[in-house]
């Protein structure tokens, strides 16, 4: 806001403006793509607790389980990462308390610069709303994205398996073509894999171009 409104004696940094920004704009293009996508997402979903479920063998257990822990792993870091960023954002209010001068935590220091105690309480309260609501925005969709992903890692990395055991299989099978099970299984897997890549390519495009627009205003 304060780069629009040019103020002449704002000493806040025009970094956070974009970059606020292009935060903001990374969660409404993220939410927006899984809200419409949400169909495609939910095969996913439900493919994933299916093969949940249909699992019997203890080897494949295990493999599933060492993928799902590490999109754990994978997710906590990306949580924690970026709560810490938000709690040190947060620490920048932490002057006013002794203090006269009044900051946001959003770049409007122009728009309300001569309002009241009261509201400038509740302007700050709904800014920590927006920001965290950002946060949990970007962290959780990437939490899903590499969820559903590694659990798809696993899937194929049975499969794989599955195609070098097929001797044993088509002793064990009592009747059908194992090669064909087999080739139905890895176009499902394919098609799956095909859904989160339509749906992320758009926000991996977005976040590299913000990035890079960041990168060059910094350089600024």
């Amino acid at each position: 806001m304060d780069v629009y409104l040019v103020c002449e004696n704002s000493s806040e940094d025009p970094i956070d403006t974009f970059v606020v920004t292009a935060s903001a704009m990374l969660v409404i293009v993220k939410l927006t793509l899984l809200r419409l996508q949400r169909s495609t997402l939910s095969i996913n979903l439900v493919s994933a607790i299916q093969d949940w479920c249909s699992v019997e063998d203890v080897r494949s257990r295990e493999i599933m389980i060492q993928h799902a822990r590490m999109a754990r792993i994978i997710s906590l870091s990306l949580f924690y990462s970026g709560f810490f960023a938000f709690m040190l954002y947060m620490l920048r209010l932490l002057p006013v308390v002794t203090s006269n001068k009044r900051t946001f935590y959003l770049p409007t220091s122009c728009l309300f610069e001569s309002v009241t105690s009261l509201q400038y309480v509740l302007i700050t309260f709904y800014q920590v709303v927006q920001l965290f609501i950002t946060y949990a925005g970007n962290c959780c969709t990437e939490g899903i994205f590499v969820g559903i992903t590694l659990h798809l890692c696993g899937q194929l990395e049975l499969l794989m398996i599955d195609f070098r055991q097929i001797g044993r299989r088509r002793q064990k099978s009592k009747g059908g073509s194992v090669v064909e099970e087999l080739v139905v299984r890895h176009r499902r897997l394919i098609r799956l894999t095909e859904t989160i890549e339509d749906t992320y390519n758009i926000i991996i495009l977005t976040q590299i171009f913000t990035s890079a627009i960041l990168i060059c205003i910094t350089g600024m």
